[in-house]
């Protein structure tokens, strides 16, 4: 009987520590997490992005390269022709142009950069600058709020939100993020900010 007693007293301990695990992943997944991973130093090309590449290293200046990427993935360049552009990041594609112009056509000290066009993130509702911002490597919610101006006297800045390109939502508690840089959310281009009014979700 004693031993029933004890295995009772046991399963409902167990019962408590998941219930209390639970209640913790909930109150996680409603605060930050809403926290997102930033992903911006991975991004990749993709059909129809502006790559500007520059050249240089070489005593004959060649022709930076502005062209956006086709249908097919490729941008085409001079003697080497089309190398594949989408799916790559800004650093591979740099690898994979070099390698097709050195030693064949140039030698180690020829240096290929490529970057991509400017991208923007937008920032609306109760702030005091409603527009569009150019995205930075770095750049989160709060310094996307402060870049338009802060918030006007009827801004919720609480219940900002950050939707993604495909349409994801994430929530951040401004006052929070400010005294814990930890809560704070990356932004990504194309991103829109909203901050809802007092009283409305």
């Amino acid at each position: 009987m004693a031993q029933m007693n004890l295995v009772k007293k046991v399963a409902g301990c167990l019962l408590v520590l998941v219930a209390l695990a639970m209640l913790a992943g909930c109150e996680t997944g409603s605060g930050a997490g809403a926290r997102r991973q930033g992903t911006s130093s991975s991004r990749k090309f993709h059909v129809g992005e502006l790559v500007s590449i520059k050249f240089s290293g070489v005593e004959t200046q060649i022709p930076d390269h502005e062209e956006r990427v086709k249908e097919d993935g490729t941008v085409t360049l001079s003697q080497i022709g089309s190398v594949k552009a989408e799916g790559t990041t800004p650093g591979e594609l740099q690898e994979a142009i070099r390698a097709r112009y050195v030693p064949k056509y140039y030698t180690e000290s020829f240096t290929v950069t490529v970057r991509s066009q400017d991208r923007y993130f937008y920032v609306g509702g109760e702030v005091k600058q409603n527009n569009r911002y150019p995205w930075v490597e770095g750049m989160t919610a709060v310094k996307a709020i402060q870049n338009a101006g802060g918030f006007t006297e009827w801004a919720n800045q609480k219940k900002v939100r950050v939707t993604s390109e495909d349409q994801k939502t994430f929530l951040l508690n401004y006052d929070k993020a400010l005294v814990k840089p930890e809560f704070d959310l990356p932004v990504e281009p194309n991103d829109v900010i909203t901050v809802p009014r007092k009283g409305v979700f």
